[in-house]
């Protein structure tokens, strides 16, 4: 069975938990996946903004001369920064959820969030382990 304590997931064989006491591990893996479930929701709902910064763009424009012109412009360059902003920095920290790291995309059910990103990195941690650490512990 493996635990997640942060990011990195240990082994339990029967019973035995070395260092780590079992109430504790799980305190820190319902809290470490808590911060990452809650940063996804945000996101999201930072995405779906795209298209309301745009109208409302739209409607600063139609409105015109009842907004002062310096007002308007400031509006409507904050508002277009931020969809900008959407669109890079956040579909690249959104890859991080969607993506895993070959590439490949991972299935998100938002109603179980928190298993979904639960097992994203249990996959992970188990992948890096088999591909980084298998051969360390043969081959000191």
């Amino acid at each position: 069975m493996y635990y997640f304590a942060g990011f990195i997931w240990l082994i339990n064989t029967h019973d035995e938990l070395g260092y780590f006491d079992l109430n504790l591990l799980n305190k820190v893996r319902e809290t470490s996946i808590r911060y990452p479930a809650l940063m996804y929701i945000y996101s999201m709902r930072e995405r779906s903004l795209n298209k309301d910064y745009e109208s409302v763009v739209n409607v600063i424009d139609q409105a015109g001369g009842n907004i002062p012109y310096k007002d308007r412009k400031i509006i409507k360059n904050l508002l277009r920064a931020a969809g900008a902003s959407n669109k890079g920095a956040l579909e690249k920290s959104m890859r991080q959820f969607e993506w895993d790291d070959e590439g490949n995309r991972v299935y998100m059910d938002e109603s179980r969030l928190e298993e979904s990103l639960l097992g994203k990195f249990r996959d992970e941690g188990l992948k890096y382990f088999q591909k980084k650490m298998v051969k360390e512990l043969r081959n000191p």
